[in-house]
């Protein structure tokens, strides 16, 4: 499904107003939005979530307007964690943190920056069962966000769509805690 340049504009001035879908996706700044499978339980081992279906944001909106439940709409309670990179020549800006107040909420974000006053979503990952995200590192073009609830998601900087899950304690890398 294509874009159009009201998708775009929404996409934007959702972000800037600190709004996301509340619907398990990720939410790109072109006005696409990926809605992510949830079929398997998260386990120890390695879930990946997988794209459900593409659709635009306001299609997405649309069709949740009959279902306040569907495709709503939440804003950021805080952010917990920032960091910058460059990845294929391009200066990004990764935040993550809380949506929402009843703390299963969680969101990442990436944002390319432009100069150093005005930056452009690339996109934003949001997970109802998630609990916030609080630590980012990345390793060889990948974006890993730790959970408050133990659980790494793990985004190829290229392609975010296929997310991989872990439990904390099979992860040797992250630091003590």
């Amino acid at each position: 499904m294509d874009a159009t340049d009201d998708d775009r504009d929404l996409a934007e001035a959702l972000w800037r107003g600190e709004t996301c879908l509340a619907t398990d996706s990720i939410q790109f700044g072109d006005g696409t939005v990926a809605i992510l499978s949830r079929d398997e339980p998260l386990s120890s081992r390695a879930t990946i979530l997988k794209v459900l279906r593409q659709s635009t944001w306001l299609a997405v909106l649309v069709e949740g307007l009959g279902n306040p439940l569907h495709s709503s709409l939440l804003t950021w309670v805080s952010r917990r964690c920032e960091i910058r990179t460059t990845f294929a020549g391009r200066q990004l800006r990764i935040e993550c943190g809380e949506c929402c107040g009843n703390g299963s909420f969680g969101y990442v974000a990436v944002e390319e920056e432009r100069d150093s006053t005005s930056s452009e979503l690339r996109w934003v990952a949001f997970f109802s069962g998630s609990n916030p995200f609080e630590e980012l590192s990345i390793e060889d073009g990948v974006l890993h966000a730790l959970s408050t609830s133990g659980y790494r998601y793990s985004f190829r900087l290229s392609d975010p769509t296929n997310v991989s899950i872990q439990q904390r304690e099979d992860l040797t890398w992250w630091g003590e805690r």
